[in-house]
């Protein structure tokens, strides 16, 4: 509070009431300052008239003004529980004159019997805003229905603010300013052989990057706390200089003075009104862009009316601090753990050589790249675009800093560190208990970008598939919450058409990020075989984590002793992993029941004929997850038990008439935004929030796959398991993982709006389509129909015991249970004697320069790209065959597409069929000429007939790239040849003439042979070599011999491949790197 005035003298008012008093006071390091209480009658005018006088006088003569009142409004906007038409009329008028509410927290200040409200306001002008430090409800006895109101005032000089223009960052002085640290330092590029030197190394890096940032990017103080308004003009400014003079004058003289004055002050806060309106009128119909669209949307939809106050200790007992509430709100959200032991961190070396591949340069620039440059920056200040621009001076820190965390299973104390803000829940009643506040945890990029190389080394697809196996439905790429509700009303409808029993039990794991303890997902990772290097580095990240509220005058820390971290990019997997192990033991005890997880909710269901029997499986599954989350409390859909839509339909339309409440603001009859934006509000903010979970709404009528009956009537996994023998190892391991965690019922058809897919042949499912999966491997055999017309049966149903056919597939691992089990369950099912499937060939994943392929991203090259970059199809289909997947992960790399073009292709096969035919074109005239082979031609048509025997084995076996390295080693051979025989030396002499024809025309035979071989790998590169040998077609056999016969004449000869540069190949790199490079994010 404030020291006892020096001056203090009662301020007099024309024809004020005792309901409005003022004093006019001094305040060191403010100056004058005017106090006020008032009293705001129900029965009269709010706010009274006397009061707006006090607020005009104040305004006239640049006075900062306090008023305490009772005003008998209620108000969302100072914490009132509800808004009445007083709360209205005062909220209107505050917002034309300088007048702001400081009340902080929902705390009600009027408490009778049966009835507690917020009536009591604080106003300041905003010459005091920035001085108000707290303000809070008094717990001590005040006699009165009314508490005490407490404010605390900083009354020193005002602190300036500093800060920094990050869009106005020089980044080429940032880069080299960088550049000049890092070079200068002996310890870059250095492996880590400690702890100490791992901490070193991040302090490092943290200070060049502060250093080069704090040169770019200087810190400037805020000349100004008063924002220009786009609204002032000049004319306001002398209609609010001339009412000051009136009120002057009016002060001394009468009447006629008084409504002068009266008559100036409306006019000017008339014209201010009219031009805030007129201002905000255009603003909204200038919104043309949907960014711009969403920040107002985020603005209207944000009423700044929940602040962070005081708040209950659960006791009746409230924080009086701000910094009392930030201590209760991280006991609330980081609890300690009561059971922890003392923990002895092994920072022992550890050699493991997936160290070295899973920190790699390529893949840590991706990662960095990858983040949105501005993101909020954790307690490290280093936001991503510092590290984004200095990427070439970071990396040769990074990555053996990065590799040696996990070498040591240690995080650098700065990374560790986390900065935490609180939000509020919305749709809450009330905010007066920390539980109604959500932690934001901002943790460093730099960890995140570790914790991402971690995520993609453990994140395995027979962990992912493991993990789905279970109908774990959180975190998960291609599943969402509809998709959860959806099997539940699915099996809810199932069991309501046949009159069967059905219970559905849904719990909410109260606190489960918050209060899982460490120990246990260590226990989950290690049960899920996650490698041991990773396991220690996240042991020793979570344990020894804190987490700070930071202000200008405190900090405030806190050890997170338990918890997925907040904000943490391995989060979700590692809730994933530890809620695993309780819907393996449903699935596991109760395989009768349907149970399944998202995130931290839990739902099972049962159905049958017997009540007693369904609700007896279901509460033994009820007391096995209370047992294992020792407290237990579905995803935002309310349903009873007929499944009537009724409360949720109406609770979905109460939220939709508030979201389009709010954005009305931003649209009038003749004014407002363009019909554009207006749609996009629409459907991006009121149409959401009254669609979720329609999918559930109505009746649905769905088709279902019966897997289980199917499995039992045809005999899926005897099949399987004698089919399978020859198929890839994952497409085997695939199929039987399925069999052996139990096949389940699988939806077949889907609604789309714009009824993309193939329509459901029947009428009562017009409205449907089948699922791609479903209706592509039927696609086979009508295209098989189509091309033969009535000889398709001959293939696809073929009864002749004498007649093999070998029915193969090509696709990646992703598309295996559909061709190993679905596909070939359904043509099972129908009895007729379909043609099984022999060979499914599944491959790897392949990644894009070492990330991931992702179109809605822009991130890689796709079909319709490649085509507009000008490089032949032919080209394209050599190097993805040449990095096949076939047996692991590969990776797309444009500089080394470049170079095998330029080294395989050109180099290699282009050069031996160039000189081979070039020869003959200039010497023979392009007649092939008479051959005699000795020893040496006898040796290379040896080599070819081994390399030619190795090649069909390799096609036999579908290992394409290694077929297609076949050829590219018969190529060798010929340049070999070339090379040692040297023809061109043996065209000078006449003696030698024969010779040399010899050698050329076994180089011609080659040719042929090459242009065979390639024909199924490179069809248009063939047909180019079946041209210049003038041939009609090409001829296979598995030994060399003389397909072209001595005198044929040969085409026109041309080169096959071209070199591609490496501009042009760093250009095409750039254009398809999509949000990861830094200038575009």
């Amino acid at each position: 509070m404030p020291p006892p005035p020096r001056l203090l003298r009662v301020l007099t008012i024309p024809s004020t009431v005792r309901d409005v008093t003022a004093i006019r006071t001094q305040w060191g390091g403010i100056g004058e300052v005017v106090i006020s209480s008032a009293y705001m009658d129900r029965n009269y005018a709010c706010p009274p008239e006397e009061m707006r006088q006090l607020v005009s006088y104040c305004e006239t003569n640049g006075l900062p003004l306090v008023i305490g009142s009772d005003t008998n409004a209620h108000h969302t906007m100072w914490g009132s529980t509800n808004i009445n038409s007083r709360g209205a009329q005062l909220l209107d008028y505050i917002g034309q004159v300088d007048l702001h509410p400081i009340n902080r927290g929902h705390r009600a200040t009027f408490v009778v019997s049966n009835k507690k409200e917020v009536l009591d306001v604080t106003f300041v002008s905003s010459h005091l805003l920035d001085r108000i430090k707290a303000w809070w409800v008094d717990d001590n006895e005040s006699c009165s229905d009314h508490r005490y109101i407490r404010t605390s005032l900083s009354l020193g000089p005002p602190d300036p603010i500093i800060y920094r223009d990050r869009k106005r960052t020089r980044w080429d002085l940032y880069k080299s300013v960088l550049k000049g640290l890092t070079e200068l330092d002996p310890a870059r590029a250095c492996p880590m052989s400690s702890t100490e030197e791992i901490e070193a190394s991040a302090s490092r890096v943290s200070n060049f990057i502060h250093k080069s940032y704090d040169v770019a990017c200087p810190e400037k103080v805020l000349k100004s706390r008063r924002k220009r308004v786009p609204w002032w003009s000049r004319e306001l400014t002398s209609l609010r200089k001339e009412a000051r003079r009136l009120y002057r004058v009016a002060r001394f003289g009468g009447e006629e003075a008084w409504a002068e004055y009266k008559a100036a002050r409306n006019y000017y806060s008339y014209e201010m009104r009219r031009r805030k309106t007129a201002s905000w009128r255009r603003f909204c119909e200038s919104v043309e862009e949907a960014p711009v669209a969403a920040r107002l949307s985020r603005i209207l939809r944000n009423d700044g009316t929940i602040k962070l106050g005081s708040l209950d200790k659960g006791d009746g007992v409230y924080t009086r601090t701000l910094s009392d509430t930030y201590e209760l709100l991280l006991d609330q959200s980081f609890p300690r753990d009561p059971q922890r032991v003392p923990w002895e961190p092994d920072h022992s070396k550890v050699d493991d050589e997936s160290i070295n591949l899973m920190i790699t340069s390529s893949k840590i620039s991706n990662i960095i790249n990858s983040f949105g440059p501005l993101k909020a920056a954790g307690k490290d200040g280093i936001f991503p675009a510092l590290s984004q621009h200095g990427l070439a001076e970071l990396i040769p820190y990074l990555v053996p800093l990065m590799r040696g965390c996990l070498t040591f299973g240690y995080t650098p104390l700065k990374w560790r560190e986390s900065r935490v803000e609180f939000l509020p829940k919305p749709g809450m009643e009330s905010y007066e208990r920390a539980s109604a506040w959500r932690p934001i945890c901002l943790t460093s990029f730099l960890l995140k970008t570790l914790e991402k190389l971690v995520d993609g080394w453990v994140r395995t697809p027979d962990l992912v598939d493991r993990l789905q196996r279970h109908s774990q439905y959180a975190y998960m790429k291609g599943v969402s919450t509809e998709a959860a509700l959806h099997q539940i009303v699915s099996l809810v409808e199932g069991a309501l058409d046949s009159g069967e029993y059905c219970i559905a039990v849904m719990l909410d794991v109260r606190g489960a990020f918050n209060e899982v303890r460490s120990d246990t997902i260590i226990r989950s990772l290690r049960r899920f075989g996650v490698n041991e290097v990773c396991v220690r580095y996240i042991e020793h990240m979570l344990r020894t984590r804190t987490t700070w509220v930071t202000d200008s005058t405190y900090e405030i820390g806190r050890v997170v002793e338990r918890g997925c971290p907040q904000g943490g990019v391995l989060s979700p997997l590692l809730w994933d992993l530890v809620a695993s192990e309780i819907l393996e033991k449903l699935h596991h005890r109760f395989p009768q029941l349907y149970s399944q997880g998202f995130a931290d909710d839990l739902t099972t269901v049962g159905r049958g004929i017997d009540l007693g029997t369904v609700g007896s499986h279901e509460q033994r599954a009820v007391n096995l997850v209370s047992d294992w989350c020792k407290e237990v409390r579905y995803l935002g859909v309310l349903l009873d038990h007929k499944l009537n839509w009724g409360s949720l339909c109406r609770a979905r339309a109460l939220k939709g008439m508030r979201a389009l409440a709010q954005c009305r603001r931003a649209i009038g009859k003749t004014w407002g935004l363009s019909p554009k934006i207006t749609n996009w509000i629409y459907k991006s903010i009121i149409r959401p929030a009254m669609e979720y979970g329609s999918l559930l709404w109505a009746p649905a009528t769905k088709i279902f796959l019966d897997l289980p009956k199917l499995e039992e009537k045809v005999g899926l996994e005897e099949w399987l398991n004698r089919s399978s023998e020859e198929w890839t190892s994952n497409a085997r391991h695939i199929a039987k993982s399925w069999i052996r965690e139990g096949l389940k019922e699988r939806c077949i058809t889907r609604d789309l709006e714009k009824k993309w897919g193939t329509p459901v042949p029947i009428d009562k499912y017009k409205d449907k389509v089948f699922y791609v999966w479903f209706d592509a491997p039927i696609g086979y055999i009508s295209m098989t129909k189509c091309y033969t017309k009535d000889y398709w049966k001959a293939w696809w149903m073929n009864s002749d015991a004498e007649i093999d056919i070998e029915y193969y597939q090509f696709m990646g691992k992703d598309n295996v249970p559909f061709h190993s089990i679905l596909f070939p369950a359904s043509l099972r099912g129908t009895k007729d004697p379909w043609t099984p499937v022999r060979h499914i060939m599944a491959t790897e994943y392949l990644n894009y320069e070492g990330g991931k392929f992702s179109k809605s991203r822009g991130v890689g090259v796709f079909g319709n790209d490649a085509i507009q970059t000008g490089i032949p199809a032919d080209i394209w289909r050599f190097y993805l065959i040449f990095i096949r997947p076939e047996t692991q992960d590969s990776a797309f790399s444009w500089k080394d597409f470049m170079r095998k073009n330029n080294s395989e292709l050109l180099n290699n096969l282009g050069n031996f069929i160039n000189r081979s035919l070039t020869f003959l074109a200039k010497f023979f005239n392009s007649i092939i000429p008479p051959m005699n082979l000795n020893d040496d031609d006898f040796r290379v048509v040896a080599e070819i007939n081994r390399e030619i025997s190795e090649y069909v084995k390799f096609l036999e076996a579908c290992k394409l790239k290694d077929g297609l390295r076949k050829i590219l080693a018969v190529s060798r051979i010929g340049n070999v040849y070339f090379q040692t025989q040297q023809p061109w030396t043996l065209s000078k002499n006449e003696q030698d003439l024969e010779r040399f024809g010899t050698i050329c025309g076994l180089g011609a035979q080659i040719v042929f042979l090459l242009m065979t071989l390639m024909e199924p790998f490179l069809p248009s590169v063939s047909r180019k070599i079946r041209e210049q040998l003038n041939v009609p077609k090409p001829i296979f056999s598995k030994q060399l011999v003389p397909f072209l016969s001595v005198g044929h004449e040969l085409g026109k000869v041309s080169h096959l491949f071209k070199k591609l540069e490496a501009d042009f190949i760093g250009s095409l790199k750039k254009k398809y790197v999509g949000q990861q490079q830094p200038g575009e994010a």
